[in-house]
């Protein structure tokens, strides 16, 4: 008979109770190396670089490091403008009127401008021609980069801002009212009377404001005819286009515009700080610049954190009957929705103030808890006493009427009746003699156990290893050739056993005998594997790396290590429900929604800098020659951005005979006291082997 009814014991049932869910962000400011909290422009160039202009000079981020220039020439720290050309190089103004370029990662000079009508910012943008034009001297100023000529349209008017679209550079000047169209060096204007500085134009929409306004003052329709004032809530500082949005950076909020709405409808994207300017990556993450705190990055998953106080952290995380379920460290027992949490149960006066280790869910029938003392909580959420002292570690209920559990003693199993649980909680301890207790042959520390309904045979697995028993037959000991398994968790999908490992990934058995092996010299799973759950026909498992999946039907493997900006450290536990991941990383919870998770891990490339021997430095890699007693040397490496799309790793080979591990963030490549002969240097990125750079 199935236990319906146990010993009640009285605890308080909670009321309901609504947490705080917040997105999740990636925060980089000085403590992250950055030499300003004032940034101006980021702008992310064709190799996936940040370039961030800020009131300290220019920087670049790689994800893993800050790199800052500066100019020995430049008269200003303030760099207000930033751009990457057609042909990927990086272009920046300052303050002091002017325009540098970066080449061979050093800055150089382009321009410096006199100070005739001087603008607050000198833009700089291209034309479709890729020439380059600036608002500086009274009037524009074309550069064509090739041939080196330079074309001036003086007009002795202040400008102080420069639109450029489709080839169309649009300006204005607030003193006369007009707007001025430049293409193809002609100079045609309109008499529109516009109060402020152009921030964004094309052929039926001109859209004006300026550092001070709270609103835009749009111009639009046929001979911009139409007049229309959008405000914004708080003062404007800048501007940026996004396919048919406006995006506008306000001292609160940044905002964006629909520009192909006839009414310019509004919606607010982010809040509550003084935004500047912002990029997308190539894998959809945005990254917000803003006035006294850095840079805000917006994952492309929209993780949220859920809070319930700082000191009801959860610890243990389970899956009952449709929803999860969280445990907190002072032992409250709390139910996960789309929206919100809901308190269900306390226990922590059971419990002794001990967290619980034990968060088991048996059969959906009863969730187990417990550290050294145990409770069984029914589909009703009322606790019914089970052991008072037992050393349990995990337990499996079975269809044929036995719990089995794994202790740090023996395997043991009894009947799971009323009357044998009523018996357990009576006793203050558990003799190991107790006729209702049955134990398996075997000695050892265990943690994990499975009944496999399938062919009767019970897994188990700790110290002393994996075994499998059946029939009461003495225990048969699991190897991988010669090697011991030891076994972190042990799940059951017919014909196949899911085996999780302390320190060798992930091994599958099929009748009894390894069937697929996974770790980190095959997969992009990593070789401790903390927890298993099988859901929609996949295996989802938590590793030292992130959260993969195996499917069942293929064994092909997707590996989440980026999961928006949670950093996948000190990963603990996770569980899935009605289509939402939650997850216990860094001693926070959050959850997504497992259709906003990556289905493919990012490939990060890899970028071949520079060439080092002594103190020559080399750019032009294409193909190098050296002499005999120069066979010790380095090769500078570029990789971006990817400390901050997870754990993505590297490694090395020469000759692709032998592969070494790049260290996190390693930017050179050491080769020393290398034989004469050929050599390829090749690095790949870890999990994506076909992916080589060479």
């Amino acid at each position: 008979m199935r236990a319906k009814k146990a010993i009640l014991i009285i605890l308080l049932f909670a009321s309901s109770y609504s947490n705080a869910q917040n997105i999740v962000y990636k925060f980089l400011t000085i403590k992250e190396g950055l030499s300003t909290n004032n940034i101006f422009k980021v702008k992310f160039d064709h190799q996936g670089f940040l370039w961030i202009a800020h009131d300290n000079g220019i920087s670049r981020y790689d994800g893993f490091k800050f790199k800052h220039y500066i100019s020995p020439v430049q008269k200003s720290n303030v760099y207000t403008d930033l751009t990457i050309g057609p042909d990927g190089k990086v272009w920046m103004t300052n303050l002091g009127l002017q325009v540098f370029y970066i080449d061979n990662d050093e800055m150089k000079l382009f321009k410096s401008f006199n100070l005739n009508y001087p603008p607050s910012t000198v833009r700089v943008s291209f034309l479709n021609n890729g020439n380059l034009i600036f608002n500086a001297e009274g009037g524009l100023i074309e550069f064509d980069i090739k041939s080196g000529k330079e074309y001036k349209t003086k007009l002795n008017l202040t400008i102080q801002n420069l639109y450029v679209n489709d080839g169309v550079a649009y300006f204005n000047n607030i003193v006369n009212g007009k707007l001025y169209k430049y293409k193809n060096r002609k100079l045609d204007s309109l008499d529109l009377q516009l109060p402020y500085s152009v921030i964004y134009a094309n052929d039926s929409i001109i859209i004006c404001s300026y550092n001070v306004a709270n609103h835009l003052y749009i111009k639009y329709g046929k001979d911009y005819k139409n007049t229309l004032v959008v405000p914004l809530g708080y003062n404007y500082n800048h501007s940026e286009q996004n396919g048919q949005y406006l995006y506008a950076f306000t001292t609160g909020s940044v905002v964006k515009i629909d520009l192909k709405n006839s009414k310019f409808t509004m919606s607010t994207v982010m809040e509550g700080r003084s935004y500047t300017h912002f990029s997308k990556d190539k894998l959809g993450n945005e990254w917000y610049s803003t006035l006294n705190e850095g840079i805000v990055v917006k994952p492309y998953s929209n993780v949220q954190l859920i809070e319930i106080g700082e000191k009801s952290n959860f610890i243990k995380l389970s899956h009952f009957r449709g929803h999860a379920y969280g445990i907190t460290a002072d032992n409250q027992l709390y139910r996960m929705y789309h929206d919100h949490v809901e308190k269900v149960l306390e226990f922590d006066d059971f419990m002794d103030n001990k967290p619980i280790i034990v968060a088991k869910n048996l059969n959906n029938q009863y969730i187990l808890i417990g550290n050294s003392r145990f409770l069984l909580i029914d589909s009703n959420f009322i606790p019914h006493k089970y052991f008072n002292q037992l050393a349990l570690k995990d337990a499996s209920l079975h269809e044929n009427g036995n719990i089995y559990m794994a202790t740090t003693g023996n395997i043991f199993y009894h009947k799971f009746t009323t009357s044998i649980i009523n018996s357990f909680a009576s006793k203050e301890f558990i003799n190991s003699n107790d006729i209702d207790l049955k134990r398996v042959n075997l000695i050892g520390r265990f943690n994990n156990v499975k009944f496999d309904s399938t062919d009767g045979v019970l897994y188990f697995g700790g110290i002393p290893g994996l075994f499998k028993l059946k029939n009461q037959e003495n225990p048969e000991e699991i190897k991988n050739g010669d090697e011991q398994i030891f076994s972190s968790f042990i799940d059951i999908y017919s014909p196949y056993v899911i085996i999780g490992t302390i320190q060798s990934g992930i091994i599958i058995l099929k009748d009894g005998n390894i069937y697929r092996h996974f770790n980190s010299l095959n997969s992009t799973l990593g070789n401790t594997i903390i927890k298993i759950k099988l859901y929609n026909d996949r295996i989802w498992l938590l590793s030292s790396k992130g959260i993969h999946t195996i499917n069942l039907q293929d064994f092909s493997i997707q590996t989440f290590s980026y999961i928006g900006a949670v950093e996948f450290n000190r990963n603990t536990d996770f569980t899935l429900a009605d289509g939402i991941l939650y997850l216990i990383a860094g001693q926070k919870t959050y959850k997504v929604k497992l259709n906003e998770l990556r289905k493919s891990p990012p490939v990060i490339p890899v970028y071949f800098n520079y060439f080092e021997i002594g103190e020559l430095k080399q750019f032009d890699l294409k193909k190098i020659i050296l002499q005999h007693d120069q066979n010790s040397f380095s090769i500078g490496i570029e990789m971006p951005a990817a400390p901050v799309l997870g754990n993505v790793e590297y490694e090395y080979s020469l000759n692709n005979i032998n592969w070494f591990q790049l260290s996190k963030g390693q930017d050179k490549i050491y080769l020393n006291q290398l034989p004469p002969g050929n050599y390829s240097l090749n690095v790949r990125q870890i999990g994506i082997p076909k992916k080589m750079y060479t």
